[in-house]
């Protein structure tokens, strides 16, 4: 029986440490949608996909193509329509095209957290619907077939395809487990660690373990982010790149909430690990004196 006892207290230990963690990283989950931070780490990554820089290269030559037609001005051969797919091609890829298309999905950051959120929301993919006029029109201007009218140019806004529809509602339910976790997790795993030391046959050490498990997981978690980095991270998630977790973390862990996220779990933990040692101390010198 006091054996039962210390194998469920141990449960109950790791189980209310874990929780307790998963109320830490849900909460800066939920912060990262808020603020925009994973609405940017969601794009940045989309448009490292060779597929879909093809897209949107191929996308806005149509466009462009399109309105020269309306203006009079003809390609007149396919190797000039080619000519202007790889120019656009160039820029879809380029820094400058990455920090407009990141720039606009962050202002529709309220919107792509109500998609995130709406229960009523019918499964569709995630897209960001991106103006780009005027980089077009630069690209153009040193064009000897288009030259000033570039100016005029005016295209429909073309669509970044963020997250396709299974991906997209996988991160939907992996954002409600942790929203539930930054809301719950910590009233949950205070709830866990009370029962196990309720269990405990040796109730002194308990806060000790408690602490040192807390430790060991949030330092375990610091050492990941500080020397595996993102994309290891990310790439080690089970279930495929249409993962819940894997689509969520892919915003979620970017380089602006990365510092943030080592910073906390290396806090936390060497302040757990410090707490282990004095809990220690003081439960050896209670148990010295019986």
């Amino acid at each position: 029986m006091r054996l039962l006892r210390t194998i469920l207290s141990a449960l109950c230990i790791l189980a209310g440490a874990a929780s307790i963690l998963g109320w830490a990283v849900g909460g800066i989950a939920v912060e990262a949608v808020e603020d925009g931070t994973a609405v940017v780490g969601f794009t940045d990554r989309a448009l490292e996909s060779d597929a879909v820089q093809e897209t949107l290269a191929a996308s806005v030559t149509e466009e462009v193509v399109e309105w020269l037609d309306d203006q009079g001005i003809s390609l007149g051969s396919t190797a000039l329509e080619d000519g202007l797919e790889s120019l656009f091609a160039a820029l879809v890829g380029s820094e400058v095209f990455q920090d407009v298309v990141v720039s606009q999905a962050e202002e529709a950051r309220a919107q792509i957290a109500d998609a995130l959120t709406d229960e009523t929301r019918e499964k569709a993919p995630l897209v960001v619907v991106v103006e780009v006029d005027s980089l077009v029109a630069e690209q153009l201007e040193d064009s000897p077939l288009v030259g000033a009218a570039a100016s005029r140019l005016d295209i429909a806004p073309v669509e970044v395809v963020v997250m396709e529809a299974d991906t997209f509602e996988h991160a939907r339910t992996a954002y409600k487990i942790l929203a539930f976790l930054a809301q719950y997790g910590l009233w949950l795993g205070a709830g866990l660690v009370v029962a196990g030391l309720v269990i405990s046959p040796r109730r002194a050490w308990f806060i000790p373990k408690l602490l040192l498990a807390i430790g060991v997981m949030s330092l375990g978690a610091w050492a990941a982010l500080t020397f595996m980095g993102v994309d290891a991270i990310v790439a080690l998630v089970p279930g495929g790149d249409d993962s819940a977790v894997k689509a969520l973390l892919s915003g979620v862990l970017s380089e602006d909430s990365l510092p943030t996220l080592t910073a906390r779990t290396l806090w936390v933990g060497l302040g757990a690990l410090a707490g282990a040692v004095v809990f220690g101390l003081l439960a050896r010198a209670m148990n010295g004196r019986r």
